[in-house]
């Protein structure tokens, strides 16, 4: 009787295996065809945002227009594909930070309900603590050897992580470059550093950008290393705040960099290039702004700064770090 019994529960269990067998290939079907109706949604959205995207790049403006074209509702959807596909493939990392880091991010932007933000020593002290206790200790940990890495930094927005990556003997590269403002997707180079002994050097580079905007200066920083023999493979690309078109921008251009990390994912960006954060992210001080970050860091800076913190430190050539406190960029 028992034998009975065993045999039952052994067929039933061999039924059950195969109905299972059949239902997760009837899903995998489904899926299939439903991967198939989204890609070529998909593909129709990518048409949108390579024209739009092209648009910004070519379009000549008048100063009295809105300095960038923001982008339509299909194609920030399949940017927010893309997004999502890049973090699966393990080329895009959105770092979370604990309580402190986000609120430390929330301070470095415009408060979308009182227009109130924070500027000149405070606002530095406040970025001091967000890369000293978080973000270079996390750039750090893709370099096996501090000394033999690089970093390329385009003035004046990345000053802050020359002042803090400087300690830790990480060859530093200053880049004189700025987007223009009357055409975002277009840049402007006043300095271009020499590729010395010690650059030669490096296994990984990193360039990093406080606000990946429309990624225009990433894009010319990776350029310049390609130019000088560094591989894309060793090039770790990161933002404080980024958007997917920032994102878009860098990869679609130079597809095996290593890594791209942005600490906060904004929505988009608004007709003046600058970055919309998330609302959710920040919900105690509304939707924010970000943009003009050198502007607002540079705020009070003196000779006196410029000689304590950059030339005498190495950071900068003596003649460049007193030129970049009178720029008009």
């Amino acid at each position: 009787m028992l034998r009975l019994h065993e045999d039952y529960a052994q067929e039933l269990l061999h039924v059950y295996y195969i109905w299972l067998r059949l239902e997760q290939e009837r899903t995998n079907r489904l899926h299939d065809f439903t991967f198939e109706m989204n890609l070529k949604a998909r593909e129709q959205a990518l048409a949108i945002l390579n024209q739009e995207m092209a648009r910004n790049d070519t379009r000549t403006r008048d100063k009295d227009e809105p300095p960038y074209d923001a982008l339509s509702f299909n194609a920030l959807r399949v940017l927010e594909w893309q997004v999502r596909h890049l973090v699966r493939n393990g080329t895009l990392e959105l770092p979370k930070g604990n309580a402190t880091c986000q609120d430390l991010l929330a301070a470095l932007c415009i408060n979308g309900m009182t227009g109130d933000r924070v500027t000149g020593p405070r606002f530095r002290s406040i970025t001091q603590e967000l890369l000293r206790s978080y973000v270079v200790p996390y750039m750090l940990s893709f370099a096996v050897n501090p000394q033999k890495t690089g970093a390329v930094i385009p003035l004046r927005g990345s000053l802050p992580f020359a002042e803090e990556l400087n300690p830790h003997g990480v060859t530093l590269l200053p880049f004189g470059i700025c987007r223009d403002h009357v055409n975002p997707r277009q840049t402007k180079q006043y300095y271009v550093p020499e590729f010395t002994d010690a650059a030669r050097a490096c296994d990984v580079w990193f360039v990093p950008d406080p606000m990946g905007a429309t990624g225009s200066t990433v894009v010319q920083a990776i350029e310049y290393l390609l130019n000088h023999g560094v591989q894309q493979n060793q090039i770790v690309v990161l933002a404080l705040f980024g958007v997917p078109e920032f994102i878009a921008g860098v990869y679609r251009r130079y597809p095996l960099v290593r890594k791209i990390v942005v600490w906060h994912l904004g929505t988009c960006l608004n007709n003046r290039a600058y970055i919309v954060a998330k609302s959710d992210a920040f919900a105690h001080v509304g939707v924010s702004l970000v943009g003009d970050f050198g502007d607002w860091w540079m705020r009070r800076v003196g000779p006196r700064y410029a000689e304590s913190h950059w030339a005498s430190t190495g950071i900068l050539p003596p003649e460049l770090a007193q030129r970049i406190l009178h720029l008009e960029v």
